[in-house]
């Protein structure tokens, strides 16, 4: 948007974010998690489901590629993030 952060905005509060990404948490967390445990690594949310996850959280039929696209790049970032602390974790 071409500004910078003001300071004391920082973090947002889960309340800042639009309607849709409140949804998108809300069934992201509905979602089961994927792990290889052989190797310890987030393979991701199990997508298996989201269509009735997305019927008991109400979203509208219209909203809801945008609410799984959502939900995928939170996937994504998740599963990046905790791969990178599982491989920072020191051996045994």
């Amino acid at each position: 948007m071409g500004d910078e952060p003001l300071e004391e905005n920082i973090p947002v509060e889960f309340e800042d974010f639009c309607a849709e990404v409140q949804q998108a948490f809300h069934v992201y967390g509905l979602l089961r998690d994927e792990w290889d445990t052989f190797n310890g690594i987030y393979l991701g949310k199990s997508l298996i489901g989201i269509t009735e996850m997305l019927d008991v959280s109400q979203v509208e039929p219209e909203d809801r590629p945008v609410i799984i696209s959502l939900v995928k790049t939170i996937d994504r970032i998740r599963q990046t993030e905790a791969n990178k602390q599982q491989n920072n974790k020191p051996a045994k």
